[in-house]
């Protein structure tokens, strides 16, 4: 009963008032102590017969004692409003802290499927990148060959035994062995004398410049490539000593170009 009236302060505002009136109502009805006799009226005669002051300093004491416990009962109301105020911040702070754990571990969900997706689209492009690498090595085995084969039906020997060393099931290091003596021997024409020059064909040598771009133009492709391999890919790379490859090439490439300029000067003199 009690607990139940602690949760009404109003209720209980309106108990004490009742008891206040109605303690008020009893002692009217009685007779002041000590008095007898037929003069002796209860004490609502009396106020009734007293001076207006002390009428209204009845009343005030009475008003006052209303006041008092309404008073009381204001400031018991507003205790519990922010009682409720304050469990309604706890709950919402709980609240918060709750959906702040959950977009936590949203993030590092999304985070996590993030980094799945980059890993996957990296082993993709690792894959197609492989793919790609595989097919440019093979076309270098095939230039490499072809390019003995050429050189044996214009007659250059030495090119001619060399390139027909290349294998479409060569190794990296095989292949890049093969290559490097392929450009050495187009090197070693530039021992040839000026009539042995001059005996040349500008077509055979247009043949050969072709045939050693597409090999430069597929080792730059190669090179352009080696970010997106893998390390196992790039291992590859690194197993056919590839910066000595490109240079070799290069090598070969401005001797056969020097060589068509000689042989065009040459042909003009003729």
């Amino acid at each position: 009963m009690i607990r139940s009236l602690s949760n009404h302060p109003v209720r209980v505002g309106w108990i004490v008032t009742a008891v206040i009136v109605g303690l008020a109502v009893w002692l009217g009805f009685t007779k002041p102590l000590g008095c007898v006799g037929d003069d002796c009226h209860t004490r609502f005669v009396v106020l009734l017969s007293s001076k207006p002051n002390e009428v209204g300093d009845a009343l005030a004491g009475f008003s006052g004692a209303l006041a008092f416990v309404w008073i009381i009962v204001t400031v018991w109301l507003q205790s519990k409003e922010l009682a409720a105020q304050r469990e309604e911040l706890n709950l919402t702070r709980i609240e918060m802290h709750e959906q702040s754990l959950a977009t936590q571990e949203m993030a590092k969900a999304m985070s996590a499927q993030t980094h799945v997706f980059e890993d996957e689209l990296k082993q993709r492009e690792q894959i197609r990148a492989g793919e790609l690498l595989e097919y440019k090595l093979n076309r270098l085995k095939i230039v490499a060959r072809s390019l003995g084969f050429g050189a044996a039906k214009l007659g250059s020997t030495e090119i001619a035994e060399v390139g027909e060393l290349v294998n479409l099931n060569d190794s990296e290091l095989e292949l890049s062995t093969d290559i490097q003596n392929v450009m050495a021997a187009v090197l070693r024409t530039d021992q040839d004398d000026l009539e042995t020059i001059a005996s040349k064909q500008e077509g055979d040598v247009d043949y050969f410049i072709k045939q050693v771009e597409e090999i430069s133009a597929l080792l730059n492709d190669v090179t352009e490539m080696q970010f997106e391999l893998s390390a196992g890919q790039v291992q590859r790379l690194y197993n056919m000593d590839f910066d000595r490859l490109e240079t070799v090439v290069y090598e070969a490439r401005s001797h056969l170009w020097n060589e068509k300029v000689l042989l065009k000067q040459l042909k003009a003199t003729i």
